[in-house]
């Protein structure tokens, strides 16, 4: 037996966008370009910022989290490889190649 909804049985959210004109341009054109709605478009979008901010936050959890157990680097070895990478790179801009293993090398 097939099951039919009805309108009044599914709850649709509506959000308002506010875009400039230059912005609401771009985003018809791109709509244009591709065969598909602005709607579409629109909600990729927030599917993407939200995907990518929930794995951010996540991250930064995971940071503070080792941060206060004590694990980290200290700032005088931060700068240390860094300048070390940084040598490298000079070296490697002079016409100096480097082979993996000294690249990975402090």
């Amino acid at each position: 037996m097939e099951q039919v909804l009805s309108l009044s049985s599914v709850k649709l959210n509506f959000m308002k966008l506010r875009l400039t004109a230059e912005k609401e341009a771009m985003l018809q054109q791109i709509a244009n370009r591709t065969g598909r709605s602005m709607t579409e478009l629109l909600e990729e979008a927030v599917d993407r910022f939200l995907e990518y901010n929930t794995w951010f936050i996540g991250e930064v959890e995971k940071g503070l989290a080792e941060a206060h157990r004590g694990e980290h680097i200290a700032h005088k070895e931060v700068v240390a490889r860094i300048e070390a990478l940084m040598t490298k790179l000079n070296y490697v801009n002079a016409g100096r190649r480097f082979t993996r293993d000294e690249m990975n090398e402090r």
